[in-house]
């Protein structure tokens, strides 16, 4: 696992920025640091290395004999073991880096079909005079690229601003984005012209032409598996759910598991408990304090720990502690962001004990999501136009700010209906059957990409730790998706498959417990310890400086949320995050 970067077409001092970058994602990979220069071109690529797989043979650049490819590459290719038996069985090659070199060697692009993992990859290809950025098929490890004059790249956003600070301007449409998802969307970012490499999606950068182009090298598989009964269409889940956690818990170093009171990290932990030879690590995040043990998931995980007696941390979130590094965090993201800040504390405290934590991200959007695709359904009586889906999906979820809203308080013209419209596209574009997969698979390629997967790599790197997301193999997302629908979802029974699976390894507290995500107490913060940083920043004085909102929101909003008015509590968040990122960006 590492951070990557590099420039192109640079004349000024190449050495210089180049270890500018190499330092500002010296956190993503501290055991080593991995540099080439192409003078010719003006060319310096680095990375930045935690040794995880192969440790003493995962150096980085990796570069053919012929001094023609070089390769850098930030994640982990699990089946590079596979991959050498079946493609290089005279060759003993022991990481999943020198993997990738002799892929490309035999086949070019085309090897990407063969991978198994998560990934961002840099390849120079010396002969073509041409650049490539990858990123895996579902966005796990992020891909940030700007072009002026120059093209750079890198795993963070905040490299591209250590060079070209003065040139980026905010986007007022991402700004925009930002207020209705707690997120900016897409291959957008908060800068104009730094765009994200799209999941499942390469970006080749022509040194000659200084063109760039947008491939997409994956494309999701429709399958049809044969299922009877939930019977077995659970079978067939669990050992899904055994493959992957097999091949994505290879490691040279010790592994962790992420625990909560959910079915997605509870069924990883006891399958993996199960399979697994030695005693398993578990960390859960909690409250002590009583005024917030609604919030709390602590009681819940602690019955599974005590049944497959793991070696188990609770940590309790000071939020003493938290609070006070908000400032830090806005830094690491690059990015406003209206959500989860607790992933920050939680890999703090298992970066002193491991390198590697194991996370059930992904497991929402492939078993049930909170039922929102019943709720759309039911609201929207079953029919599908642009105008139920704007209210009963888009709408309906945690996206605040309405075009009615933007009207009153935005000071700058925005789209009308562009991302309910461009969400609506997209699940016509996907062409799956039925409709409940098609929404599912929509918060896949959105809300997972955009956001969870987002502040996991941001706030685990963070800390030099590693998080992985076998739900998010992509042979087991195909698989699921193949399943027929009354399996993988139900009107009556939430996470049927998960449930079904659960009855087996799991304590009935689990099954019974009334999932609703990990919560923050937004409410208790800004009218506490936040109240004189939020009246700060979102007081009519600042936010007439910013310029973005008309000052009236704070009269409208602000205020009577000090008074206990708890209707607004997320979009005010979100108002005061894009503001403290101005403040501190």
């Amino acid at each position: 696992m590492c951070g990557i970067a590099g420039i192109v077409n640079y004349k000024k001092d190449l050495k210089k920025t180049i270890n500018k970058l190499n330092l500002s994602i010296k956190h993503r990979g501290p055991d080593e640091n991995g540099f080439y220069f192409d003078k010719d071109e003006n060319i310096a690529l680095t990375m930045t290395r935690l040794s995880i797989i192969g440790l003493n043979d995962g150096s980085q650049p990796k570069i053919s004999k012929d001094k023609n490819i070089i390769i850098f590459f930030n994640g982990e290719i699990y089946n590079y073991k596979e991959l050498n038996k079946i493609y290089f069985p005279k060759i003993n090659i022991k990481s999943d880096t020198e993997i990738l070199l002799r892929m490309y060697e035999k086949f070019g692009l085309n090897m990407l079909n063969n991978l198994n993992g998560m990934f961002s990859i840099c390849i120079y290809d010396k002969k073509k005079k041409k650049i490539f950025l990858v990123r895996d098929r579902f966005g796990i490890k992020p891909l940030y690229y700007y072009k002026n004059k120059n093209f750079i790249f890198s795993s963070e956003i905040n490299s591209i601003k250590k060079v070209f600070s003065n040139e980026l301007e905010i986007s007022k449409e991402s700004v925009s984005d930002y207020l209705s998802l707690g997120c900016t969307n897409g291959k957008n970012t908060i800068y104009k012209n730094v765009h994200k490499v799209d999941p499942g999606e390469y970006v080749a950068y022509d040194i000659k032409s200084k063109n760039v182009k947008c491939i997409k090298w994956y494309v999701f598989k429709k399958k049809r598996i044969l299922i009877k009964n939930l019977n077995e269409a659970a079978e067939f889940t669990e050992e899904n759910i055994k493959r992957s956690l097999k091949l994505w818990t290879v490691s040279d170093v010790p592994i962790c598991f992420l625990l909560s009171g959910g079915l997605d990290s509870g069924v990883l932990s006891s399958v993996y408990n199960k399979i697994s030879k030695e005693r398993i690590n578990t960390f859960s995040l909690g409250f002590k304090q009583k005024k917030l043990e609604k919030w709390n998931e602590l009681e819940i995980a602690n019955t599974l720990v005590k049944k497959i007696n793991s070696n188990h941390k609770n940590i309790d979130l000071k939020i003493d502690d938290l609070l006070s590094k908000i400032s830090e965090m806005i830094k690491i993201l690059g990015e406003p962001y209206g959500g989860g800040l607790p992933n920050w504390y939680i890999f703090k405290e298992i970066a002193k004990k491991s390198k590697v934590a194991i996370s059930g991200t992904g497991g929402d959007e492939l078993f049930g999501n909170y039922d929102r695709y019943f709720r759309f359904i039911a609201g929207s009586k079953g029919k599908f136009d642009k105008k139920l889906f704007k209210l009963f999906y888009f709408f309906n979820k945690n996206y605040v700010a309405d075009d009615a809203w933007k009207k009153k308080y935005l000071n700058f013209d925005f789209n009308k209906n562009k991302l309910p419209n461009k969400f609506f596209s997209m699940v016509n574009q996907m062409g799956l059957k039925n409709f409940k997969k098609n929404i599912s698979f929509l918060d896949i390629k959105t809300q997972l990409n955009n956001e969870f997967l987002y502040i996991t790599d941001k706030f685990s790197m963070a800390h030099s730790l590693e998080v992985r997301t076998p739900y998010l193999d992509h042979q087991l997302v195909e698989n699921i998706y193949g399943i027929p629908e009354e399996f993988r979802m139900s009107e009556t029974s939430y996470k049927p498959l998960l449930r079904k699976i659960g009855k087996k390894y799991l304590p009935k507290e689990y099954l019974n417990f009334p999932k609703h995500g990990f919560s923050i107490p937004l409410s208790i913060w800004m009218r506490g310890k936040l109240k004189k940083t939020v009246i700060s920043y979102l007081g009519k004085r600042n936010l007439n400086k910013e310029g973005l909102i008309n000052h009236t929101f704070y009269s409208d909003y602000v205020e009577k949320m000090f008074y206990g008015d708890n209707s607004n509590i997320q979009l005010i968040w979100n108002v005061f995050m894009l503001h403290a990122w101005l403040k501190i960006k």
